[in-house]
């Protein structure tokens, strides 16, 4: 136990010292990802199977809008918006 605590004397100081001059967004940062990892580690292992399959189902889910959109682009009805003229065309270019 005795060397347990010197340890813990000896490494102390030098981790105050790096932890005080990290800045208050690389504090906040390091807190958050420790939280979480302390928060999933605490999690039971069916919770992690909920949310891996949830995780997955949007994942499928948002591959499936994007590929829909991007079929949408390439079939002309993105081409032809931009080639109307008119009041209702916009011009976005900054002069």
């Amino acid at each position: 136990m005795k060397n347990i605590q010197d340890m813990l004397q000896k490494y102390s100081g030098p981790i105050a010292q790096k932890f005080n001059s990290l800045t208050t967004t690389q504090k906040v940062v390091g807190g958050s990802l420790l939280a979480l990892g302390a928060g999933w580690l605490a999690m039971g292992s069916k919770n992690k199977n909920k949310l891996k399959s949830k995780a997955s189902t949007f994942k499928s889910t948002a591959k499936d809008k994007i590929s829909s959109k991007n079929k949408d682009n390439t079939s002309g009805s993105y081409n032809s918006s931009m080639n109307r003229t008119g009041s209702s065309a916009v011009d976005a270019r900054v002069k």
